[in-house]
């Protein structure tokens, strides 16, 4: 006769232990997050649950928890979020030893500094996710959205678009109206870019500042000579 029911060890894992009885680093983990972001107590609750950081619904199963992030990889290891102003979830976390460490396993370097991929990456989340980032009107704030697949991971937003050919080149959405996906987008230069950019006479437009005009020009790198162009 087979026997369906649950194991000691299944049971004690379920409820973040292992055999012997003592706690999983992973459950730890857990715990330590849920403590930080709901326990008014806790001494970082200040840096965490006090300014507005939150677990999403799905994790407040340990369960579902390790399904999601897995087996801890190392003793060095920690959980790591890689959005600091946006909670914890899938999207945003991974298992790092430092801070170093996390950078080259998420930003494909060698010499611990994030590379121009991991950045383009990263600055796409942060505009279309992060409703604290300035630019966020202007992408997330208008309805402009991360595919799933992007947005889930670092590794296949660079094995999409692959190396950056040169310097010169910096993410470009084809058509500016729409979203973030590896049909939409391309490295592009400054110049390819300038007959794909919204005319830079709507930036003359009420919901713009003078400052958020100023800052967008010059992340793409927008010569006074370019924009006189474009407007004469």
């Amino acid at each position: 006769m087979n026997d369906n029911r649950p194991t000691k060890k299944h049971h004690a894992f379920k409820h973040g232990h292992n055999i012997d009885g003592k706690t999983t680093p992973e459950y730890r983990a857990w715990q330590q997050m849920k403590d930080r972001c709901y326990n008014e107590n806790n001494t970082s609750y200040k840096q965490y649950g006090g300014r507005g950081i939150k677990i999403c619904e799905r994790w407040f199963d340990f369960i579902k928890f390790y399904e999601d992030m897995g087996k801890r990889p190392t003793s060095k290891h920690g959980l790591k979020r890689i959005d600091k102003n946006i909670g914890y979830m899938l999207t945003n976390c991974y298992w790092a030893i430092d801070k170093k460490a996390s950078r080259y396993v998420h930003g494909q370097s060698k010499r611990y500094n994030t590379t121009p991929e991991y950045r383009a990456w990263r600055g796409m989340l942060n505009r279309c996710l992060n409703e604290k980032a300035k630019c966020h009107r202007h992408y997330g704030g208008r309805g402009i959205k991360v595919c799933t697949r992007w947005a889930d991971s670092f590794i296949n937003f660079f094995a999409d678009m692959g190396k950056r050919p040169s310097s010169q080149h910096s993410l470009d959405r084809i058509n500016n109206d729409y979203h973030y996906c590896p049909e939409n987008c391309r490295w592009a230069t400054t110049k390819e870019q300038q007959a794909n950019r919204r005319e830079v006479k709507s930036c003359s437009l009420p919901n713009f500042t003078l400052e958020e005009i100023a800052a967008e020009l010059k992340r793409r790198k927008v010569t006074a000579a370019e924009i006189l162009r474009m407007l004469s």
